[in-house]
């Protein structure tokens, strides 16, 4: 009995979590003063609590001895999370999201792939299995109460110890620089340090490592490289962590050159900016035959050049457009989740610098990928309704949420509940809290309506085996997408141009690996210590009534929170046809100590195929290859669609040809190649080397003698 009531008073601290990732930024949560008035935070030596948190990181595995765990950059996060939460009074260290700013920032600055390693190393209290049964703590009044008869203090001492790097992979391994930034180490020891040494699983052992200093490492194998760090205090304590790197390739090109790109429009008052990244045609010395590459919502703002190039480059797809003698112009922006309208604008300048730039006359083509054909669309329709000159002569819209955006609301729902246990969790609903998330969500959980005529109740699973009641709801997107449709809808596309829509959603009506209604998401553990359950099922299609979100934290019985959302009238978005994303998957591999999350469909629908495609009709299903009316559905010149769903802007052999295809004849609309190409499919002459672009330019004077000299050339024809 006593020993319950020491849990009953253990997790009374810990269902105070939920306002606390909030309150430290104004004041300590009233709940969590009554739970804390009787006991003296200055007992509480090292300033931070852990059993004010659900332990979700297995923070004991990484004490800094010999046998620690090697450290994930989400596992890293999550007990970094924990130690900000746990903090009795307002944190010392910068909140995560703080980190990611920083390390960001500094990655715009640099010239050069740097990895920065981050480490961790803080004392915590934790109360003592057997304080009540000894007396030393006892509940009272809703409250903890220290027992003043006794000196015995009633909490033990812990610590953790962790390195991680702040970028888990990299393209360039055989040139790579470390760096272990002091603002970067987070400690509430107090001691003072002798040094570091560091061991980059190179074959070259320990070397010596000092705040600030900059290491360059060379690889000379791709793979997973296990990087241990140790640590020694002045007092002769050695402290160890270990984490990994993975090296996906040893080279990648660096850009010819790159700009800051600044906007000069401003949206809501504000202006924002990005970095592009030239990279030239081995054909080019100068800036001639330009392609612009709009990226797309990066969720967290932490890919470069580096990652946007291998996404660029696969298939081959970046190399061959520079062996045809095109220039890739690639557009980061500084913060992709930013309003659409103000990227835009860095975009818009963008264009104006590199037409002022280039060398010759040659037209842009430009490429938008996913969220960055929102952006395109919006800047080239605004340059051509405020007369600015953008002299493009191709827009390619590849898989954009022209039509919204879906991840799963269930998953929403999910994510929200558990925001406060899982620092992966909180990263997402931040994230889908920003202003380009909630204008490209087609529905979004804090938009959602509901409907007051019909409460539904379910049984709880741990929460006092009480019913669980709630009204059903209407899917709806944020007034945020509602105002930028409206605004992009009036805007329309641009008109002086070629369109095209490339989709990487069935084009033949092939929905994911479930249907409207089913589960994707199972989260169900029982112990003496906690239960606790999270369940998510793909929103329904129409009627009726369906549960959609199920959550419970029971902690030993009592506090319980819980959580049920049931939904009606909905688009089955989840199932339909569409360019997939992984998020379940993302969900199921999250660090979950207490139990497994699970998921049976890895995949959802992110970009339905008639969003990708700006289809004019609400049936998601569309069978659009057998609908010989569809081009006069869409405001596209011409849409390409795979027949199975693919991943969310996977380049494919298929796709990338369409892309091929599509550049290389409107970018040589005055050329020779542009002739011979239709010379090629008038008379069915096959020419084993492409002669688009090869050789020659005119004003648009082309003599027959030469068109008869490159056939003759390019076919082997006399």
């Amino acid at each position: 009995m006593l020993k319950n009531l020491f849990y009953l008073a253990i997790w009374l601290i810990i269902i105070a979590y939920t306002p606390i990732i909030y309150a430290f930024e104004t004041q300590i949560d009233e709940y969590q003063e009554k739970l804390f008035r009787n006991i003296d935070r200055n007992q509480i030596e090292t300033g931070i609590l852990y059993d004010k948190v659900i332990p979700f990181s297995n923070i004991e595995k990484f004490d800094g001895g010999k046998d620690s765990g090697i450290v994930t950059l989400k596992n890293w996060n999550q007990m970094y999370f924990e130690m900000y939460q746990a903090s009795v009074e307002k944190p010392s260290i910068p909140p995560l999201e703080g980190i990611r700013k920083i390390s960001k920032t500094r990655r715009i600055k640099a010239t050069n792939e740097i990895i920065e390693i981050a480490v961790m190393n803080f004392h915590y209290d934790q109360i003592k299995q057997d304080a009540i049964e000894k007396g030393l703590l006892k509940v009272e009044d809703g409250g903890l109460k220290r027992v003043k008869r006794t000196s015995i203090s009633p909490f033990e001492e812990k610590q953790v110890f962790a390195a991680v790097a702040l970028k888990e992979k990299t393209y360039r391994g055989d040139s790579l620089t470390f760096t272990l930034d002091e603002s970067l180490y987070f400690s509430n020891t107090g001691k003072s340090l002798d040094r570091f040494e560091i061991d980059f699983d190179n074959g070259e052992g320990f070397k010596p490592l000092y705040f600030n200093d900059q290491i360059d490492i060379n690889y000379t194998e791709k793979g997973v490289k296990t990087v241990r760090l140790k640590m020694y205090d002045t007092t002769g304590g050695l402290l160890e962590s270990s984490f990994t790197l993975d090296v996906r390739s040893l080279t990648t090109p660096d850009p010819h050159m790159t700009w800051i790109v600044q906007a000069e429009i401003p949206y809501e008052n504000e202006t924002a900016f990005g970095t592009a990244y030239v990279y030239l045609s081995p054909q080019n010395y100068v800036l001639t035959n330009p392609v612009i590459v709009v990226e797309g919502f990066d969720i967290d703002n932490t890919k470069g050049w580096d990652d946007l190039y291998a996404l660029l480059n696969q298939e081959n797809l970046a190399e061959t457009l520079r062996g045809k003698g095109y220039d890739l112009i690639v557009l980061d922006f500084n913060d992709s989740t930013d309003y659409i309208q103000r990227n835009s604008f860095v975009f818009t300048k963008l264009i104006q610098i590199v037409n002022s730039e280039k060398a010759g006359d040659n037209h842009l083509a430009v490429i938008g990928a996913s969220m960055g054909g929102l952006v395109a669309r919006y800047g080239l329709a605004y340059m051509e309704q405020h007369d600015m000159p953008h002299e493009t002569n191709l827009f390619i819209s590849f898989d954009s949420p022209q039509r919204g955006a879906n991840i799963p609301l269930g998953l929403q729902y999910w994510l929200s509940f558990f925001r406060s246990e899982s620092a992966e969790a909180n990263l997402w609903i931040s994230r889908l809290s920003t202003p380009a998330a909630k204008q490209m969500l087609v529905y979004h959980y804090g938009a959602s309506k509901a409907n007051n005529s019909n409460r539904i109740c379910i049984n709880s699973s741990f929460c006092y085996n009480e019913s669980i009641c709630g009204y059903p709801y209407y899917g709806r997107p944020d007034t945020l997408r509602e105002s930028f449709y409206s605004e992009l809808s009036s805007i329309g596309y641009p008109g002086n141009l070629r369109k095209i829509a490339i989709a990487n959603g069935s084009g033949n009506a092939a929905g994911q690996s479930f249907n409207a209604g089913d589960k994707i998401i199972s989260y169900y553990y029982t112990s003496w210590k906690v239960d606790i359950l999270g369940d998510a099922w793909a929103i329904p299609n129409n009627l009726p009534v369906k549960k959609i979100f199920h959550g419970e934290i029971d902690p030993i019985g009592t506090g319980c929170d819980s959580s049920a959302k049931f939904f009606q009238s909905t688009n089955p978005y989840d199932s339909a046809p569409g360019g997939m994303r992984d998020s379940n998957k993302q969900i199921a591999d999250s660090s979950a100590p207490y139990g497994d999350i699970t998921t049976s469909h890895p995949n959802h629908c992110f970009i339905p195929t008639i969003s990708a495609l700006d289809i004019n009709t609400i049936d998601l299903f569309r069978n659009i290859a057998y609908d010989p009316t569809i081009m006069d559905r869409t405001p596209f010149d011409a849409i390409y669609y795979p027949a199975e769903n693919e991943p969310h802007v996977a380049i494919t052999p298929e796709n990338a040809n369409w892309v091929m295809k599509e550049i290389m004849t409107i970018g040589c609309a005055t050329s020779l190649g542009s002739i011979i190409e239709g010379l090629k499919v008038l008379t069915g002459i096959q020419i084993a080397e492409d002669p688009v672009c090869l050789d020659f330019y005119w004003d648009g004077k082309v003599d027959v003698k030469d068109i008869i000299k490159q056939l003759q050339y390019l076919s082997g024809l006399n």
